[in-house]
């Protein structure tokens, strides 16, 4: 680890300093706010946990300066977590490093959800990953079985963001092919099985007002035509009829083009680091294949299909920074290439447009018109 901060030495402060940036001018909202406000004061529910921890570690009713400071904190938390992570790997040349980290689906597309749940579950993603250890592997589930366990407790789309790494994590082990796969199987049954539980036992019938009224008496400068309270009670055909007559809409799907868009030198990155590996003959196809389906099953779920898109970029470099790291290699990517990848990062997050809103900050303004 010493020679990797060396290593990446130079590379450390550009990152922080975009990472201060998006941090500081990373916003919250009413909406932000709500995710946290849920806890288990009218029974077990669903996403309840992270509102009954904060609820029991600060003084209530807390305000928005509290809640503000925890999500910044959480937001460094997450900064540290993933230096850490990759540099401990070091499966990507310093200034790729640098160039992935800066883009606009990661420091600075998470800054800009800040107060969202999604740098909670990535941390646990990677402390996961970390965890694993082909010698140990008995001690190894027992430990992932506990943070899928919290992941789940806290928002129960883990089931398809860390799960599916998890699985892949394991596949990837050096590992006898019968081990492997019962160790899998173990893993894949248990998810299923505290999947089931944290939703049925979680679901309630409690109306939105009562819902609203009961997260209120933990953060009173809540709105009450906050959508959090209407979310929870809705069904998967709901979500499913709400997410795609929102797709359909042009404003909206001229935006996620152009997101992809933002993205399009990463995935080629990321196609130059696949066919890497492939030389090598490690199985990475069907672990790829698996944490980008899981992923794109969120476009039926739910509307905010820039943070999918986010969360599909960071969860498949991080894969592959975890597999660079299981095979002791590290990827050789094209330097103009990162170049490129270097100018859409300017282009696509604060420090230029936002990913989730393009039209913020235009730099290229001949194209502010398509959306």
């Amino acid at each position: 680890m010493t020679y990797g901060l060396r290593k990446y030495s130079w590379t450390l402060l550009p990152v922080i300093l975009v990472a201060m940036v998006a941090g500081l001018s990373g916003g919250s909202s009413d909406f932000n706010f709500a995710l946290w406000s849920i806890d288990y004061s009218q029974g077990f529910v669903r996403r309840g946990l992270a509102g009954e921890v904060v609820g029991g570690l600060f003084e209530v009713p807390l305000s928005k300066e509290t809640m503000e400071a925890i999500f910044l904190f959480c937001f460094l938390l997450f900064v540290f977590a993933s230096l850490l992570f990759f540099i401990s790997l070091g499966s990507f040349p310093p200034f790729t490093l640098f160039v992935i980290l800066s883009s606009g689906f990661y420091f600075q597309q998470y800054a800009y959800d800040l107060g969202k749940l999604d740098v909670i579950i990535l941390m646990m993603v990677m402390i996961g990953l970390k965890i694993i250890n082909p010698d140990r592997m008995k001690t190894t589930l027992v430990l992932i079985f506990f943070i899928t366990t919290v992941a789940l407790l806290i928002h129960e789309v883990s089931a398809l963001l860390l799960v599916p790494i998890f699985l892949a994590g394991i596949w990837v082990q050096p590992l006898e092919r019968v081990i492997r796969f019962k160790l899998v199987s173990a893993y894949f049954l248990y998810s299923i099985l505290m999947f089931t539980v944290v939703y049925i036992a979680g679901s309630s019938t409690v109306e939105a007002s009562v819902r609203y009224q009961s997260s209120s008496t933990l953060m009173p400068f809540l709105t009450a035509d906050n959508d959090v309270f209407n979310i929870a009670g809705r069904s998967f055909y709901d979500n499913f009829s709400w997410a795609m007559g929102r797709l359909m809409e042009e404003k909206t799907g001229s935006r996620v083009l152009l997101n992809l868009v933002a993205c399009f030198p990463f995935l080629i990155i990321l196609g130059s680091m696949i066919r890497e590996l492939m030389k090598l003959k490690v199985s990475v196809v069907e672990v790829v294949v698996l944490v980008s389906g899981s992923v794109l099953f969120l476009y039926f779920l739910g509307v905010d299909f820039y943070r999918w898109n986010a969360l599909l970029m960071s969860l498949l470099f991080i894969l592959l920074a975890y597999v660079g790291g299981v095979v002791k290699i590290t990827y050789s990517v094209p330097l103009w290439l990162v170049w490129i990848a270097l100018v859409f990062s300017l282009w696509s997050g604060p420090l230029g447009i936002s990913v989730a809103l393009p039209s913020r900050f235009f730099l290229f303004s001949g194209l502010e018109g398509i959306i």
